[in-house]
């Protein structure tokens, strides 16, 4: 999630950790909040669903940002 707009080209993210079951993410017991390019943030506008009292969170275009994600680290990846 981004979090704030830090320059034209740089955000601060507070991330997720995925589950065991694919698509569904938590927020993590101590927060992970980092600056990343904004070339790195794979879409914006992502609402998932809530599916345990805010503890966990269902994104139901999964398959199609993992394979997004993986397009991206096969080009940025050493």
């Amino acid at each position: 999630m981004v979090t704030k707009c830090l320059s034209t080209n740089k955000a601060t993210v507070n991330f997720m950790v995925p589950c065991r079951k694919p698509g569904n993410f938590m927020w993590p017991a101590g927060k992970d909040v980092q600056e990343v390019e904004k070339q790195f943030v794979l879409r914006k506008g992502l609402l998932p669903e809530c599916m345990n009292s805010e503890r966990q969170w269902f994104f139901k275009d999964y398959i199609e940002l993992n394979e997004l994600y993986n397009k991206y680290k096969e080009c940025f990846s050493t």
